[in-house]
């Protein structure tokens, strides 16, 4: 049988260019992590009570009141296929007591963590569509509370409309809440509804299968007819490590090509893996799709681009290279060689991390993060220390992996360092426009130049875009031979100077010759100058103004600059998009189409700003909107989704003020961004920089600030209490006259105590933060609210380590006045009330009394976190959730918590450090 790895399906389906196009089949398999027992296992239940009538009272008449029907005959039942549905036929007289019972075994069964992890990627445009086989609705009861999300009944002839946005589910056995339930006995054929809805499936993008057995003989006749269609079938389906596999199966993914079998460890592990490739970091979704370019026409002739491959594969085989260089002027084609190469070369690593410095700040901690994420590092040795850096480059030591940074030429010295300390076997593959950087800190540095296309590359890329545009084939064909020689010869081997001048053709009145008769200077200024002088005004500024901010720009901050209207320059900027200009990264969020766009545009915007007051604004403007958008998560958290538009450029800022001392100023923009950073996942970034603060001379109120974020990161990063409790200390030793400084480090303090188990420190840091909460701010205040779910924290975890059940009964009922006073606000607190939700209750599993009731308001938090994107949350619900699984004996439930908690949790703590902060003496 054709076979794939499960990270090929992963990389298919979390391709941006495929969002929405796999639909997902879910079979029984899905639903056991939540408790509901799958096919085989109600069949051996009604087998093995059919047998034994007089063993007393069933289970099927516990749940039903119902009396069964006698055995069936012993060769009635012959088949696997066969024997579920004839189980339930023989043993239920009619259909409503067996949907009765089939009720009693779903009824009150919440979704599974992996259900919310599935509701995520559909609310993300992942996945926007779902068939299943199930009887349960779990899936309406988690993906159907984060989206809108439409149901379509087994007996309903609607199938999927493209022109609908909202995301559908198809029933394809009915559901056992509707009279119409319906098992393979009279399940779908080649010519019903449900054969429609399948089919359909197969047309539009492919079908991946999980957790289904393919016991259906209808759903089997419709996916083997589809695969003799005009379209062929693109089916995966996958199967648990060691599951049998059905005949059936094996015949469909043997008689068709495009059918493929992939082995996964099970559907909690599948969808988290999923969900951690969709929510990775903004610079690591661009890198890869960059590395997937839409226009991805790629030309290469042996006399040409040719030899800079087999340059480039020389290289990577060599023993003694460990970084290889790919250098070149922009627009000369560097990263589409790369991605070219990389096709071929995925056999050849165990490994592979892609990372781009385009429109970023990339320092060597990104590095490290980025490749802790991409490359799922485990750590086995967990005695040798807590620098990431030297496990990382022990992973690489053992494992042979392939590690791309693409546009390395704006990145941070330390990432330089850092490569030049990769061990082999793993390489470094690096584009840079000029080398000389690298050469100084990487000994042995291979490097090969990319001298850009040769003329008949050229002619050919010329060619393939005439295909993509009837009006570009019609001028270039009535253009003269000379003509077009010498628009060959003005693009001066620059394939991105070549698309370029062909936009200006397909979107211009002017001719070849007359694009060849322009060009009065070089071709750099020509291509752009040209394009440039031909827009209109505002756009002209627009791209003036987009050159003074570092790495991106928004439409408000184009007019901040510039005093036009927003609604002015979102104009502007879709026409700069047409125009090949600029491109959106998301929502918006914009940067330049290309380097030489934006060092062009730099050029300009610096000529025509000589006394520096647009950069001033452009600066102005970030610390405006860090300061608007800033503090705790609204309701919707929709002021984090603003803040990720411009996080780059302030982080630019950041290093700017620092540079220039100013760190007052960059104290204020810290603070505003503070609860942003660490809910979003930036921990390791803001350690790195309270370290460096720390060190610098500062006035008393900003280093109690450091201080106290400082502790914060030790608490929750490193799980040090007590040297977060030290800090907390050192923050009020410097005797800050602010009531919010004092606050917060008694704050810190206090939940830091709590856990090393201080109780003379938590109730002298509780009174002084108490009293400070009175006189200074209102009942239902966000620092009232935090300081009940601090002190419930801080009395939760004396109650646990004292043993003391008053200390933890106390905790409960400070954390449900936190969430009634969260709730009760006109803009409720939402981070706050998930965190009172949480803190209730881990109270109640503190004991293990009260383990179903905690269990079921965790997976409510659970919920209520990934409707927010809560990443600290999701993290800490599923931990609960897993604990409290393990106790009640469900390891299905455990297992599922477990692979979201530690997937997601390595967007927060790289395991190496989770690992180590267990070992730590924490008092």
């Amino acid at each position: 049988m054709r076979q794939v790895e499960i990270r090929t399906v992963i990389d298919l389906v979390r391709n941006p260019l495929n969002a929405g196009r796999f639909g997902l089949f879910l079979g029984a398999g899905c639903s056991v992590g939540a408790g509901i027992p799958a096919a085989d296992e109600i069949r051996l239940l009604l087998d093995r009570e059919l047998k034994g009538p007089d063993q007393g009272k069933s289970y099927a008449q516990t749940v039903t009141g119902l009396s069964l029907v006698a055995p069936p005959e012993t060769d009635s039942v012959t088949h696997d296929e066969e024997r579920y549905a004839r189980c339930l036929d023989r043993s239920f007289k009619t259909k409503d007591e067996r949907r009765d019972f089939l009720e009693g075994l779903f009824a009150h069964k919440s979704p599974s963590p992996a259900h919310w992890t599935l509701a995520n990627l559909v609310s993300s445009g992942m996945i926007s569509r779902i068939y299943t086989t199930n009887f349960d609705d779990l899936i309406e009861r988690s993906v159907g509370t984060m989206v809108d999300l439409r149901v379509v009944q087994s007996f309903e002839h609607t199938t999927y409309s493209a022109s609908r946005s909202a995301p559908v589910l198809y029933r394809l056995h009915g559901d056992y809440l509707f009279e119409g339930l319906s098992t393979a006995t009279d399940g779908i054929t080649t010519q019903s509804s449900q054969a429609v809805k399948i089919a359909d499936a197969c047309s539009r993008g492919g079908l991946i299968v999980v957790g289904y057995s393919g016991r259906d003989e209808s759903v089997m006749e419709v996916l083997t007819a589809a695969k003799r269609s005009e379209g062929g079938l693109d089916l995966y389906w996958l199967v648990r490590n060691g599951e049998q596999i059905n005949e059936r199966v094996k015949n469909l993914i043997d008689s068709s090509p495009s059918c493929f079998l992939c082995v996964m460890d099970g559907f909690d592990s599948f969808v988290a893996s999923l969900n951690d490739a969709s929510t990775r970091s903004q610079a690591t979704t661009r890198a890869i799709r960059q590395m997937t370019d839409a226009r991805g026409i790629f030309v290469a002739h042996d006399d040409g681009v040719r030899k800079t491959i087999s340059r480039l594969t020389t290289a990577l085989a060599d023993e003694s290279s460990s970084v290889v260089c790919l250098s070149g002027l922009p627009g000369a084609g560097k990263t589409a060689t790369i991605r070219h190469i990389l096709e071929g070369l995925s056999e050849s690593y165990i490994g592979l991390a892609v990372i781009s410095a385009k429109d970023r700040t990339l320092t060597s901690a990104d590095v490290v993060d980025e490749c802790f994420l991409q490359l799922q590092i485990g750590v086995s040795n967990s005695d040798a220390g807590d620098d990431s850096r030297e496990r990382l480059m022990d992973y690489f030591g053992r494992t042979r992996c392939l590690l791309v940074i693409d546009n390395a030429d704006e990145v941070d010295p330390s990432v330089f360092e850092l490569l030049g300390r990769v061990p082999r076997p793993t390489q470094v593959l690096v584009t840079i426009r000029d080398a000389r950087r690298l050469r100084f800190v990487v000994p042995g540095l291979w490097e090969v130049e990319h001298a850009g296309l040769i003329k008949s590359e050229m002619a050919e890329l010329v060619n393939l875009w005439m295909r993509r545009s009837p009006l570009l084939e019609r001028k270039i064909g009535n253009a003269s031979a000379a003509d077009i020689e010498r628009l060959l010869i003005a693009s001066n081997g620059w394939p991105e100077a070549m698309i370029i001048m062909l936009t200006t053709l397909s979107n211009t009145l002017l001719r070849v010759d007359e694009v060849e008769g322009r060009v009065k200077q070089d071709v750099y200024d020509f291509i752009l100058g040209g394009l440039y002088s031909g827009l209109s005004r505002s756009e002209r500024q627009c791209l003036i103004c987009a050159g003074n901010f570092p790495l991106t720009f928004t439409p408000e901050g184009l007019s901040a600059v510039s005093g036009l209207s927003v609604g002015n320059m979102k104009r502007s900027l879709g026409l700069l998009i047409s125009a090949n200009l600029i491109k959106e990264l998301q929502g918006g969020q914009f940067t330049w189409a290309h380097p030489i766009v934006r060092d062009f545009m730099a050029v300009k915007s610096k000529r025509l700003d000589k006394d520096g007051s647009r950069e001033a604004e452009a600066f102005r403007h970030l610390a405006n909107w860090a300061a608007q958008y800033g503090g705790q998560p609204r309701a919707d958290w929709s002021n984090f989704a603003e803040l990720d538009k411009e996080f780059e450029n302030l982080k630019v800022l950041m290093e700017r003020t620092f540079a220039d001392r100013e760190y007052v100023t960059l104290t204020n923009v810290y603070r505003n961004l503070f609860s942003y950073i660490v809910e979003r996942g930036y921990w390791t970034f803001t350690e790195a920089w309270c370290e460096r603060m720390i060190d610098e001379p500062l006035r008393r109120a900003e280093r109690a600030d450091w201080l106290i974020w400082w502790s914060w990161i030790k608490y929750y990063l490193r799980q040090n209490y007590v040297e977060s409790a030290n800090l907390a200390e050192q923050a009020l030793e410097q005797n800050p006259r602010q009531n919010r400084l004092r606050f917060e480090a008694h704050r810190r303090a206090l939940v830091a105590y709590g856990r090393t188990g201080n109780a003379v420190g938590v109730s002298e840091h509780q009174e002084a933060a108490a009293k400070i909460c009175r006189r200074t701010w209102n009942r239902d205040s966000d620092e009232a609210i935090d300081l009940l779910n601090s002190e419930a924290a801080a009395y939760l975890a004396l109650g646990g380590r004292l043993k003391d059940q008053g200390a933890v009964d106390h905790a409960s009922s400070l954390y449900r006045r936190a969430e009634i006073a969260a709730k009760g606000r006109s803009d409720p607190n939402s981070r706050e009330v998930g965190i009172a939700m949480l803190g209730q209750a881990s109270c109640m599993a503190v004991f293990g009394r009260e383990n179903e009731k905690a269990l079921d308001l965790a997976q409510r938090t659970l919920a209520y976190a990934w409707k927010v994107s809560w990443l600290r949350g999701i993290v800490e619900s599923n931990e609960l959730v897993a604990s409290l699984a393990d106790r009640m004996g469900n390891s299905d439930l455990a297992t599922s918590a477990r692979d979201v908690a530690k997937l997601i949790g390595s967007r927060l703590r790289p395991k190496q450090i989770r690992e180590n902060s267990k070992e730590t003496d924490n008092g």
